[in-house]
């Protein structure tokens, strides 16, 4: 999924998007452009993978794993 349909799929803006990457929304800027657009690295693609399959199953997935998950 790349960067442009995650924001479009999760309606948050650029810097919510830095924030979930831990990057510096510049780079986001960057990627997004229109004119000449970054290529984003296979590392942010997987975050965003990532990202997006907790989005879509948080309510499944049990509270103490999700926890565990997020603090390591």
């Amino acid at each position: 999924m790349s960067p442009s349909e995650f924001i479009h799929k999760w309606k948050i803006t650029y810097s919510q998007l830095a924030e979930i990457l831990d990057v510096d929304y510049v780079r986001i800027y960057a990627w997004m452009s229109p004119n000449k657009p970054v290529k984003v690295p296979s590392y942010y693609l997987a975050k965003i993978a990532l990202a997006d399959f907790f989005f879509e199953f948080y309510d499944f997935i049990p509270r103490q794993r999700l926890e565990d998950y997020l603090n390591n």
